[in-house]
């Protein structure tokens, strides 16, 4: 073996990586726990992921607002009480929100787990909405909100996304009112409703042993059952008109480039798509990147992605250019985006593009908290861990003549929504 700094190490192609698949349990209640026990770092994450969507609550605030708050108080504990209870042992509370979903994490050192894991029961199974601590946050969220209306960032992705998604509830704004019409009562029975077994997966990561699944059956087992929140609600509707919203005196414009894609999670024609996405706008050697930031220096960062929910597949392209550019800016675009259908992509730049992808999907996959975050977004979709094998596949065997069919078929510059915020 050459061990001498004079040679570099050989170059290997990845083409096969092994993602253990989780091991699943059933608490009493019906809840499905996914457990990835792996690593040697004595920590734990536990994530109870809540499938519900802002459509089911009084206005699209609601179901923020509850994620948001939770794990603040108790029906024993009050406001901060339950946090510091927490933090002693060294552990934390994360939550997240999404249109479709909403988690609460607990992150603990694996000795902490039998004196934090009650407490993490009382966030989840007996959480209450103090009115006191719903007004501070209303009133802070309302502050921002009414900041945020004055940048074209946040104006141009509201005004997308009510073109884009129509009357579907994807298009549900949160508007200034609906901070004055939110109570408590509001939060508490959103969170009554559907924070319940029913619509509850638990993803365990990290290093344990298995009294932890019994632990989590005497304690998580325990959570209603409920009524299940149906989110079923395929979106039918893609407008390609181009759209404008007036800010006047604003020095920078906001952009949005899209359309909603008919195509299946998973499939052959999704992980093309997701190739040459990449090539596009989908990491900082792209080609948006080097025409527009690089070469013609109209902004600081431009991307593209492809974003897959549970009702609909879209292409997004996003960015924030000088007021006096606009124009050319857009021009540049679908320049970029007609080339992916009138010429091919030259091996060498695909070779790259290959390379980053695989390199990222590696990185994203390392360590059991990684891994776990991977399975999570996969299985919302109905999807397992093979699927990354399969994404490796085709980006191994695609060509330069699939992607270019690829973009004939779905990325047509004329099938595009266009939306502008800026200085008109």
């Amino acid at each position: 073996m050459d061990f001498s700094r004079a040679n570099a190490p050989a170059i290997k192609t990845i083409s096969k990586v092994n993602f253990p698949a989780p091991k699943t349990y059933h608490l009493d209640n019906g809840i499905e726990v996914n457990t990835f026990n792996l690593g040697s770092q004595e920590a734990v994450q536990i994530e109870l992921v809540f499938s519900v969507s802002r459509n089911e609550g009084k206005n699209p605030l609601v179901a923020k607002a509850v994620n948001e708050i939770i794990g603040e108080a108790s029906s024993t504990k009050g406001p901060g009480v339950l946090n510091e209870a927490i933090d002693f042992h060294g552990a934390f509370l994360e939550s997240t929100y999404s249109i479709d979903h909403s988690s609460v994490s607990l992150f603990t050192l694996t000795k902490k787990i039998d004196d934090v894991l009650p407490l993490f029961q009382e966030v989840v199974l007996d959480a209450v909405f103090p009115k006191r601590e719903v007004d501070i946050y209303l009133t802070n969220a309302k502050q921002k909100f009414i900041v945020n209306q004055e940048k074209v960032d946040t104006l141009v992705r509201r005004l997308y996304s009510q073109h884009l998604y129509g009357d579907h509830y994807y298009a549900g704004r949160t508007e200034l009112n609906h901070y004055d019409e939110v109570s408590s009562e509001d939060l508490s029975e959103f969170y009554s409703k559907y924070y319940t077994a029913s619509n509850c997966k638990i993803i365990v990561s990290g290093k344990f042993d298995d009294s932890l699944i019994e632990a989590l059956n005497k304690s998580i087992g325990k959570m209603p059952i409920g009524i299940k929140s149906d989110l079923n609600h395929p979106v039918s509707r893609s407008d390609n008109g181009k759209y404008f919203h007036e800010k006047k005196g604003a020095i920078q414009s906001g952009i949005r480039v899209g359309k909603i894609l008919d195509v299946k999670y998973g499939s052959d024609e999704y992980f093309k798509l997701k190739i040459l996405n990449t090539v596009l706008g989908g990491y900082f050697g792209s080609r948006l990147m080097s025409n527009i930031r690089e070469d013609k220096g109209y902004t600081y960062g431009i991307g593209s992605n492809i974003s897959f929910m549970k009702n609909a597949c879209t292409f997004n392209i996003a960015t924030e250019v000088g007021a006096d550019v606009t124009k050319e800016t857009l021009k540049e675009i679908y320049l970029e985006i007609g080339k992916l259908s009138d010429e091919k992509i030259s091996e060498d730049e695909l070779s790259v593009v290959k390379n980053y992808l695989l390199g990222s999907i590696l990185k994203a996959s390392d360590g059991a908290f990684s891994l776990a975050q991977q399975f999570k977004g996969v299985s919302f979709l109905g999807e397992n861990l093979t699927f990354f094998q399969r994404y490796i596949n085709v980006i191994g065997s695609v060509t330069s003549d699939e992607l270019q069919q690829i973009a004939k078929t779905y990325l047509n510059n004329a099938t595009m929504l266009e939306a502008v915020a800026g200085n008109g």
